[in-house]
């Protein structure tokens, strides 16, 4: 972010200061709901997986996320950060790369 200007760098500055204000830091992750055994269908298998098996697993994630404390913060970390993976905040990475 060092010498970065634009919009980018203020998105990045205010979802950091938003975060640390509202839980401390990223301690947010620790009260999100795809935490444990159930985070393995936030992220693609190692394997391939055919178009509605995908769709399929992501609903399911949304599914948690809509349940979930933090799925605000999770959300805005996600795009600030750009994680090109998997579904954050209850967006899918298709639905993150429409919002940059």
């Amino acid at each position: 972010m060092v010498g970065r200007t634009g919009p980018q760098r203020g998105i990045r500055l205010a979802v950091q200061q938003n975060s640390s204000e509202a839980v401390g830091g990223l301690l947010w992750q620790e009260r999100a709901a795809c935490r444990g055994p159930l985070g393995s269908v936030f992220f693609p298998p190692p394997t391939s997986e055919r178009k509605r098996e995908k769709l399929a697993r992501e609903q399911k994630a949304k599914n948690i996320c809509l349940a979930c404390p933090v799925m605000a913060q999770c959300r805005e970390y996600s795009i600030a950060i750009r994680e090109p993976h998997g579904v954050w905040g209850g967006l899918s990475e298709k639905e993150r790369r429409v919002l940059l």
